[in-house]
């Protein structure tokens, strides 16, 4: 007979999750493994994307702590051993913050004077879809500032164009788009005012994406599975179609979408973010093999947690250092940081990168 060691986490009188392992296989290390699992599936329920800009505005965000709970999983650990792996989201806030602003709401940690690295994109014609926050927001920032022609593209125009005043007022080029990329002719059409405004596309970077909250796959409906898949992967497919035929006919381009952690990995809790993310690198790896004859490269970032102003304004001092605890390097990543490597696969000193996934976590999945 097997037996077995369980714990479980309540909220109002209902589990909320439960993890168990083979009693024989437990040790102190194990326990603690299965506590920060547990406490991550319990008590932070929200999951969401680094990179966003894609979910509607009047969507709320539910944020859950339990510093208490936490501190006491981790208590007599060296350190905390996660086994999987939650990337929390802006998920398309309209605050107006700039590259400069981004996730100085509480202090992440990054070292002072690190600054962003000008690539050679000049009068690269670039589309930015999310472009309008998080890590779509810093990217355009950062080819534009490289001399690249920015349309920032996101679901609500006044956002994208708050972006491109802040590029214009300081001298680059860019103009705003509005696309819903769960809609083909939308994409589409986005495409077309790309082509139609600056004569040509040269390259494109994938950043729209909403998040979810947590729950078991039983208990995840119809309509979440195909609100999260639908924007997280068919809305990367749909991009990339209508990038590709945009880039065919003048001698090709480089396209990078933005994944995630959990590409690579899998959480409790989050199967429609998890199959979409997959997806992701399942799109990506089969468009750089059918059309590098074409000359166009397609590569995937996935960051890791990444202070953005929706993370960094639900995150409190206990919830930080909790988080920055989980990471190597001590800290959360900032936007510009996942903004250089996109920026490096869209210039030509990556010309012999495609179908790559490129990690942006700060150590975190090498635990």
């Amino acid at each position: 007979m097997v037996r077995w060691f369980a714990i479980a986490s309540w909220r109002h009188g209902v589990m909320t999750a439960a993890l168990a392992c083979p009693l024989e296989h437990l040790d102190a290390s194990r326990v603690g493994r299965l506590a920060i699992r547990l406490d991550r599936a319990a008590a932070f329920p929200g999951l969401g994307d680094s990179h966003t800009g894609q979910e509607s505005a009047d969507r709320s965000v539910e944020s859950h702590t339990n510093v208490d709970a936490r501190e006491r999983m981790l208590n007599g650990l060296e350190r905390p051993i996660p086994d999987t792996l939650i990337d929390r989201a802006d998920r398309g806030s309209t605050t107006p913050e700039t590259s400069d602003t981004i996730g100085t709401t509480l202090d992440s940690g990054k070292p002072e004077g690190t600054t962003m690295t000008d690539y050679d994109v000049q009068d690269m014609v670039t589309l930015v879809t999310g472009g309008a926050s998080g890590i779509g927001e810093a990217t355009s920032l950062l080819l534009a500032r490289g001399g690249a022609h920015v349309a920032v593209a996101d679901l609500r125009l006044e956002a994208s164009q708050r972006v491109v005043d802040s590029i214009t007022a300081a001298g680059g080029r860019a103009f705003a788009l509005e696309v819903n990329v769960t809609d083909e002719t939308s994409v589409d059409a986005a495409v077309s005012a790309v082509l139609a405004t600056a004569g040509r596309l040269d390259a494109a970077v994938n950043s729209a994406g909403v998040g979810m909250e947590a729950a078991p796959l039983a208990d995840t409906t119809t309509e979440e599975y195909r609100r999260v898949v639908g924007v997280n992967l068919d809305g990367i497919f749909f991009c990339l179609r209508a990038q590709i035929r945009a880039m065919r006919p003048t001698g090709g381009g480089s396209i990078v979408n933005l994944a995630s952690m959990l590409a690579q990995v899998a959480t409790a809790g989050a199967s429609p973010y998890v199959a979409a993310k997959h997806g992701v690198l399942g799109l990506t790896r089969t468009a750089a093999l059918d059309h590098a004859a074409d000359g166009i490269r397609v590569n995937a970032v996935a960051p890791g947690y990444i202070g953005t102003p929706m993370v960094m304004s639900h995150t409190g001092p206990e919830r930080l250092a909790l988080l920055n605890s989980l990471h190597p390097v001590g800290r959360l990543g900032q936007a510009e940081e996942v903004a250089e490597m996109v920026a490096w696969l869209v210039s030509a000193a990556s010309t012999f990168c495609t179908g790559s996934i490129f990690t942006v976590d700060g150590g975190y999945t090498a635990r």
